[in-house]
């Protein structure tokens, strides 16, 4: 009978993560100052624990640097929340996806489909948390990572 009521109490709190099929997630660089500018779209969807991300759509630009190229490492996606004090910060990663390519000034280059899976276990709700694309670049001899996120609220379907 506790098992039941457990199972019954997991469900209940997961559901409510449940995303809407035509919420259509959109990523962009909020900051045309980083190396790679990064534009995605897809979609989110809940699996607990875990929250399912698939990127149909993604384009790495080259951008504001003075180096004559960036080498691409890899990306990961995170869900991210504002601080009480003001900024954000990541609460959880999905993997890191290697993903080796080389950019120069005016290109740009496809990734994807994209397919990765954030933990989600123990947060009570995702109405506070957006999700953020960080991308790892090598750039001038220094690695640096770039960011995009997607509409702060679209989580929030309780």
């Amino acid at each position: 009978m506790r098992r039941a009521y457990f199972g019954f109490v997991m469900v209940l709190l997961f559901a409510s993560f449940a995303l809407r099929a035509d919420d259509r997630l959109s990523f962009t660089a909020s900051d045309d100052g980083w190396a790679v500018l990064v534009n995605a779209s897809g979609e989110a969807t809940t699996h607990a624990p875990f929250l399912r991300v698939k990127l149909d759509s993604m384009v790495l630009q080259f951008g504001q640097t003075t180096s004559p190229s960036v080498n691409v490492r890899g990306f990961r996606i995170g869900l991210a929340y504002g601080k009480p004090n003001g900024g954000w910060t990541v609460d959880r990663w999905s993997d890191t996806i290697t993903q080796k390519l080389t950019l120069t000034p005016g290109t740009s280059q496809s990734v994807g489909p994209v397919d990765t899976l954030i933990p989600i276990d123990g947060l009570a709700t995702l109405a506070n948390h957006w999700l953020v694309i960080a991308v790892e670049v090598e750039s001038g001899g220094m690695i640096t990572t770039c960011y995009a996120h997607n509409k702060a609220g679209i989580l929030a379907r309780n």
